[in-house]
């Protein structure tokens, strides 16, 4: 131990007695004190532990004073669980919250709650403080904040916002229509609507086209009623009806004009008022209807050249003609007045050929007799062919008419399904796509072309053009016989329209509807996955620990400083801190480092940043003072102690500095705990027979631990072998 006795003192049994009377007020004031709690500090650690402070309240005897002694107590944070014994605080469990973890939550819906005052952190889809509520039509995503963008009325879904549009629209946002011939929800409904007729987009309801009525527009339209559903009325006054198309009037013969109420203007008569009535002689005019002479006064005859009733000859007209095919005879003479076209002394016969008028005194055209054809007796006009007309006979019928001099009318229902008919015959020629006697069938789904004889070739539900047999692919194909699918960014029929998704999401090829990649969601796939959750649809909850959070796209967790793992449950090894424990301590003298920062924490005798400077031996002017190691209540703590008592009216003071682990404590109080330790120390191994002998003979059990232990006066002193 070396020579100790210049630093030693003679104590003198008074002053022995000083310090037993010390020791016992130090027992007395422990008899006599309490303990209160003075509340919880929210200063929280890197191993999510919380810092409460107690006080212990006593009263001294020797002095009548109050005192507090005061400690701290480190405890799990609100939101963590204690856990032996492995010493740690681990996060609550997914329905727990709270102090320790004791209360539980009473979240919906998939819900989870806040580890640390139990507020409920809604799935999509849902609102309200227990997450009971559905979001209403118009919000979705989570806490229902989200307005969709939905169009034409349509609703969107509560969890992904995707559109569910209403019947006659389609498309991710719900604004389009649904093309021509489709109608309903999804444009799946194809329209039953006849000859060329539309339809309404929502519900298929029929819109004629002219001329024709009733639910699938497959009725024509009635007499005098024209137009789209036939609803308008024909304005026709003489005429048996009117075009159900375009409403036209067909006047009767010996009247013309828009509404057939013109009569044939004099010297005029016949259909369309085309025939002329020239050869009366005696008259003011003809008949509009059939041409007939209208006699002055005092004339009769078919051309009022006789003054005696028609058929009557002579004075007294008395006398009937004998002349045939409606002739008329002279008044006077009896003579047969033929009409044109006809000849012989009783106009029995009709003109000669290439002859014609009155008398036969015409002779036909050179154009009719060219080309080997006759004139008409009474008109002269050329008789064509069946389904010719013309001066010369060298033009087709035309304005769907047929037959010789084009005089019949083709079928309404041919004309109406677009088809031509036989300009000699008056047969219906139906156009490609149509069969029946009137063109009034389509043909049948998988025929087309002319009499429906071709097969059509087209796949994947699609239907063939009846005229020329291409293919109307079905929405999410195309190609020449839609049996090509959609590529990645097209939909709809024929792939004709371009997919909205972002982040490299596909499209449904027929609806266009967006099917997200992992990590996305929404209409458009626009919006990344909620905090907490991941994957496709973003239905997956990340399952990282400590609050962590986790990628978006496929759940792994990004662990904080002094975690690691796959869920970050993980502490950091001995030597590792940071991040995902990816960094390395430095430290030198020390066991391990703190996990979270990596500052080190250092071997009993070492301090510094690394731990690398051993503790150095001070000395006052007055006392002495040593860095002193000391094994107290079985924790190693690293204490200075300068300690300066007076066992007379001096006050006891005392400055102590305790650095136990990173938390240092610097209060006047706390020097009592230590001195009892100190008396029951003295009292233990220093008999008072002994007090005034060398300490260092008297204790040999501690003398390789202490060199110099000094009771001089009032001052204690303690002192570490150097080095």
């Amino acid at each position: 131990m070396g020579n100790t006795s210049s630093l030693l003192l003679p104590i003198k049994s008074i002053e022995v007695m000083k310090i037993l009377l010390c020791i016992a007020l130090l027992q007395a004031f422990f008899a006599s004190s309490s303990t209160n709690a003075q509340g919880i500090s929210l200063d929280v650690d890197g191993g999510h532990v919380c810092t409460r402070t107690d006080s212990t309240k006593y009263r001294t005897n020797y002095r009548q004073q109050s005192k507090a002694v005061y400690r701290s107590v480190r405890e799990c944070c609100d939101g963590y669980l204690y856990v032996e014994p492995e010493n740690n605080c681990y996060p609550c469990t997914i329905n727990k919250w709270g102090h320790n973890c004791n209360n539980d939550c009473f979240c919906l819906n998939g819900a989870t709650c806040d580890p640390f005052d139990g507020n409920c952190t809604c799935a999509t889809g849902y609102t309200g403080s227990d997450c009971g509520d559905t979001c209403t039509w118009n919000k979705y995503g989570p806490g229902c904040l989200l307005d969709c963008q939905c169009e034409n009325g349509a609703a969107c879904d509560p969890v992904t916002g995707a559109c569910n549009c209403t019947a006659g629209f389609r498309g991710p946002l719900c604004v389009e229509r649904c093309p021509e011939n489709t109608y309903g929800y999804g444009c799946n409904q194809t329209c039953q609507c006849q000859h060329n007729a539309t339809c309404d987009h929502i519900d298929g309801r029929c819109f004629c086209s002219p001329g024709w009525q009733g639910v699938y527009c497959t009725e024509p339209c009635p007499a005098y009623h024209f137009g789209p559903g036939c609803n308008e009325t024909c304005s026709c006054v003489n005429a048996q009806s009117c075009d159900r198309f375009t409403g036209s009037c067909k006047c009767d013969i010996g009247y013309i004009g828009q509404t057939c109420s013109e009569r044939c203007m004099n010297g005029t008569f016949g259909r369309n008022c085309s025939l002329t009535c020239d050869y009366c002689v005696e008259a003011t005019g003809c008949s509009n209807v059939e041409g007939k002479c209208q006699c002055k006064p005092n004339f009769d005859g078919v051309i009022c050249n006789s003054p005696c009733e028609n058929g009557f000859w002579g004075s007294t007209c008395k006398d009937r003609c004998s002349c045939e095919n409606e002739a008329s005879c002279h008044s006077t003479t009896g003579k047969c007045i033929c009409p044109p076209g006809f000849t012989g002394v009783h106009c029995e016969n009709y003109c000669p050929d290439r002859t014609h008028g009155y008398n036969c005194q015409y002779q036909c055209s050179s154009d009719c007799l060219s080309t080997n054809k006759t004139c008409h007796p009474e008109t002269g006009s050329c008789i064509c062919q069946a389904g010719k007309t013309g001066v010369s006979c060298d033009e087709d019928c035309t304005n769907y008419t047929y037959g010789y001099n084009c005089q019949y009318q083709c079928p309404i229902d041919c004309i109406s399904n677009n088809g031509t008919c036989d300009l000699v015959t008056g047969v219906c020629i139906c156009p490609a796509g149509r069969i029946g006697v009137n063109c009034n069938e389509a043909c049948s789904m998988h025929k087309w072309g002319y009499n429906c004889t071709n097969n059509c070739i087209c796949l994947n539900g699609a239907t063939c053009d009846p005229s020329d047999g291409s293919c109307n692919c079905a929405a999410g194909y195309t190609g020449s016989d839609c049996g090509d699918t959609c590529t990645l960014n097209k939909y709809g029929p024929d792939c004709k329209i371009d997919c909205q998704c972002e982040n490299a999401a596909a499209c449904d090829p027929v609806t266009g509807a967006c099917n997200c990649t992992a990590g996305f969601r929404g209409p458009l796939c626009v919006e990344r996955c909620p905090e907490n959750t991941y994957g496709h649809g973003c239905n997956q909850i990340c399952q990282c620990q400590n609050n962590e959070t986790c990628d978006h796209i496929d759940g792994r967790c990004f662990c904080s400083p002094g975690w690691q793992g796959f869920h970050c449950t993980e502490p950091c090894p001995a030597d590792h801190f940071g991040p995902g424990c990816n960094e390395t301590c430095t430290c030198v003298n020390a066991q391990s480092c703190d996990r979270y920062v990596g500052s080190c924490k250092c071997d009993i005798g070492y301090i510094g940043q690394t731990c690398s400077e051993r503790c150095v031996r001070q000395l006052g002017a007055l006392t002495w003072r040593a860095n002193v190691s000391v094994n107290l209540i079985s924790m190693a703590c690293f204490v200075t102690v300068l300690v300066r008592m007076d066992f007379g009216e001096t006050p006891v003071k005392s400055d102590v500095h305790v650095r136990m682990r990173d938390l240092v404590i610097l209060q006047q109080e706390s020097v009592f705990v230590l001195l009892v330790l100190l008396a029951h120390i003295v009292k233990t191994i220093v008999s008072t027979t002994h007090m005034d002998t060398n300490v260092s003979t008297s204790v040999p059990a501690i003398a390789s631990q202490i060199t110099e232990f000094v009771i001089r006066k009032q001052v204690f002193a303690f002192a570490r072998p150097a080095g």
